[in-house]
C-alpha cells in the first residue's frame, strides 16, 4: 500500500527528500558530480517561513533582491581515509552541492572549462569555514563510481529519486497566499486571510495608522504565483554568459550560515 512501510524495531525510514552536502573543517571529503544537470535557485530565507522560492512579489518587498543558488547533483563517497585521501570509496550517497554563483563560476564552470568534462573526475573537498560552508575543492583521479558496472546502476537509481525531490529538498514553493498565511499565523492572526478578512463595524473602526499589522502586508495577487526552480543544460548558452557577466553573489550575512 502506497504511504506504508513495514519496518524491524531499531530501523530508520529513509528520508524522502535528497540530502544536501555539508562539509566540516579538518575532515575531508571526496564527491564527484553525477552530471551537469544544474538547477538553478532564487530564493529567499526569512524567519518563521524558513526559505522558500522567490515568486516576485511582496517576498521581494520585504526580503530585497533573492540569493541567487546553483544545485549540482553529486556522489558522496562514504569511506574516505584522513590519512590518505586516494584511498576511497563505497558506501554512495546520491547529495546535491548548493553554491553561490561565485563559488559556482569559480570552483566548478572555470574547473570544468580548463580540465575538460568534469563529470568524469572525483573532486577533493576541503573545509575552511563549516558555518558558511566555505570549501576548496581540487580535481582528483578519474570518477571512481564509474569504473564499476553495478556502482553506476545503482548511482543512477538514486539518481531517479534526486529528480524527484530536489524541488522540495532545497526550499518550499509557496505562493503569495500562502505566504501571506504563514506571516498572519505568526502575527497570531490565524480567523481570516488578510484578502477576506472582515471589516471591523463603523463605529469600532480604527484608524489607518492603527491596522493590525498583519494586514500590512496585503496586496493584489501578482502575476508570476508559482515561481520555480529552473535547469541548466551542460554546456547551454546561460553557462557561459555566467562567466562573462559580473559576479553578484547575493547571500550574504547570517543566511549564508543556514543556506551556504
Amino acid at each position: 500500500m502506497a504511504g506504508l512501510r513495514k519496518l524491524t524495531l531499531g530501523e530508520l525510514a529513509p528520508s524522502m527528500n535528497v540530502e544536501r552536502f555539508r562539509a566540516v573543517v579538518g575532515v575531508p571529503e571526496v564527491l564527484a558530480i553525477i552530471d551537469m544537470s544544474v538547477v538553478l535557485v532564487d530564493m529567499h530565507f526569512e524567519k518563521g517561513v524558513g526559505g522558500f522560492y522567490c515568486f516576485e512579489s511582496i517576498c521581494c518587498e520585504r526580503n530585497g533582491q533573492p540569493m541567487r543558488r546553483y544545485a549540482l547533483p553529486i556522489v558522496h563517497y562514504g569511506t574516505v581515509n584522513p590519512r590518505d585521501i586516494t584511498d576511497y570509496g563505497p558506501p554512495f550517497e546520491v547529495e546535491y552541492l548548493l553554491l553561490s554563483e561565485g563559488d559556482y563560476k569559480d570552483k566548478v564552470l572555470m574547473k570544468h572549462k580548463l580540465q575538460g568534462d568534469l563529470t568524469q573526475f572525483d573532486i577533493v573537498i576541503t573545509c575552511t569555514d563549516a558555518h558558511y560552508q566555505k570549501l576548496n575543492m581540487d580535481v582528483g583521479r578519474p570518477a571512481l563510481w564509474r569504473t564499476n558496472p553495478d556502482w553506476m546502476r545503482e548511482i543512477l537509481d538514486k539518481k531517479t529519486k534526486y529528480d524527484k525531490t530536489i524541488e522540495r529538498a532545497i526550499a518550499r514553493p509557496l505562493d503569495e497566499a500562502t505566504y501571506l498565511n504563514i506571516l498572519n499565523r505568526a502575527a497570531g492572526d490565524s480567523k481570516a486571510s488578510p484578502a477576506r478578512q472582515a471589516s471591523p463595524p463603523p463605529a469600532a473602526r480604527a484608524p489607518a495608522q492603527a491596522r493590525p499589522a498583519a494586514t500590512a502586508v496585503t496586496k493584489p495577487p501578482p502575476q508570476n504565483m508559482n515561481a520555480t526552480p529552473r535547469e541548466i543544460p551542460a554546456g547551454g548558452v546561460e553557462l557561459d554568459s555566467l562567466l562573462k557577466g559580473p559576479e553578484t553573489d547575493l547571500g550574504t550575512g547570517s543566511v549564508d550560515g543556514i543556506l551556504g
